[in-house]
């Protein structure tokens, strides 16, 4: 389940970057291995990449994307979004997902 979106950046070449993501690991049963160590891994890859993945204003410092991705999550959570109870509607099968866009600062509808 998707929980919540958090654009770091607009994608220049996408080729390049499903390349960069593809080459991040993905392990099976290592212990403590989660998503969000697979976002920070993430981040770092594209760093190391060549320039012109992302386009310029884009956001990849870790701590800066966690701690709103975090803090988001939590906003959401306390809106009653992942639990039925806040009157939103949300299907996470193409449907919607609260967005934030760290370039600009805001949520974002998508």
């Amino acid at each position: 389940m998707v929980l919540v979106r958090i654009l770091i950046g607009k994608v220049v070449d996408r080729e390049r970057l499903l390349g960069i993501l593809r080459g991040v690991s993905v392990p099976g049963e290592e212990e403590g291995w989660n998503c969000v160590s697979w976002v920070r891994e993430a981040l770092e890859a594209i760093k190391m990449a060549d320039k012109g993945v992302l386009g310029s204003g884009c956001v990849l410092e870790w701590e800066r994307v966690r701690d709103k991705a975090m803090g988001f999550c939590q906003e959401k959570k306390d809106q009653h979004w992942f639990d039925g109870k806040g009157g939103v509607e949300v299907d996470n099968m193409g449907g919607r997902v609260a967005t934030f866009d760290l370039m600009v600062g805001r949520e974002v509808a998508i």
